[in-house]
């Protein structure tokens, strides 16, 4: 009795479709996070170059303002 469906439980695959599915989710997760943290890395260093470029911009604008005000 017992020795049946041991030998049934053995020649069962349904369970191992659910293993593929969960090893290829995980995969597919795990590339998706790899290629955010590019994204993000390459985004990251754009924005402190805008950000020192605006930075640099207004302070030329308020020293610019500040000696036309002063009329030196």
């Amino acid at each position: 009795m017992w020795s049946g469906i041991f030998k049934a439980f053995l020649n069962d695959e349904l369970g191992a479709v659910t293993v593929d599915f969960v090893v290829l989710t995980s995969a597919i997760v795990g590339i998706a996070m790899a290629v955010v943290l590019v994204i993000y890395n390459g985004i990251n260093s754009g924005t402190v170059n805008i950000n020192e470029g605006i930075d640099d911009t207004l302070t030329q604008a308020a020293t610019n303002n500040s000696t036309i005000v002063s009329g030196q």
